[in-house]
């Protein structure tokens, strides 16, 4: 467990259902512009849904990323950004869980077809942006 991230993880492992969830709105407030602040909470909101040894902690992640999705436009950049990466990269099996198959909403929500192809479009170019960013942040 990484140093950094362990107070995260303690606290979201040890909290209460409603402390965590204001924890992990906290912590979603923070996504923002791009910027390492925003890299620093997209990190550990990833590393906490990598690292939840239950489902509901995973749920509530995609929980607090949705309610703020579902909201009208425009969204701040870290959230899309951490969403994304959240549905796209296997290492997260997202769509082997569980919750997100419980409702029907959910999945017409996450992936609409008319909107399957603006999300892999705009993961492309943010993916693209993320890495100049951090390449040119870490000169």
């Amino acid at each position: 467990m990484a140093s950094r991230w362990s107070v995260c993880t303690v606290y979201v492992l040890c909290v209460c259902i409603i402390g965590r969830y204001l924890f992990l709105n906290a912590v979603a407030n923070q996504l923002r512009y791009p910027n390492s602040h925003t890299h620093y909470f997209s990190c550990t909101l990833l590393y906490l849904f990598a690292e939840a040894n239950s489902e509901a902690i995973q749920e509530q992640i995609t929980r607090v990323l949705l309610e703020r999705l579902i909201v009208n436009r425009p969204h701040p950049w870290g959230l899309l950004v951490t969403f994304i990466e959240l549905i796209k990269n296997p290492q997260f099996k997202f769509w082997h869980h569980e919750f997100v198959h419980c409702a029907p909403e959910i999945e017409k929500y996450v992936l609409p077809r008319n909107v399957k192809c603006a999300f892999v479009f705009v993961a492309q170019v943010m993916h693209r942006f993320t890495d100049l960013l951090w390449s040119a942040l870490a000169k």
